[in-house]
């Protein structure tokens, strides 16, 4: 999920604006899907794959920093 998720944009709508913001990117070609939800207390925070919540992933390192620095590779020329 992280490495996939590096470059990707993540916004956070008012619920009750999640779909005018989805219909609003959908009329520019843009995908986007809600695939969780904030609330005051963190341990209510869920993220949802299909059917299933679960708690939001949290990422030390950014992950596609983390999969080149394992394989060795750098940016330096």
């Amino acid at each position: 999920l992280g490495l996939i998720a590096s470059g990707a944009l993540l916004a956070v709508v008012a619920a009750q604006d999640t779909e005018k913001a989805l219909a609003s990117w959908e009329r520019r070609g843009i995908t986007g899907a809600r695939i969780g939800t904030l609330d005051a207390d963190p341990h209510r925070r869920v993220s949802r794959t299909g059917s299933i919540d679960g708690p939001i992933p949290t990422f030390a390192v950014d992950e596609l920093a983390r999969f080149f620095a394992e394989r060795g590779i750098t940016s330096s020329p």
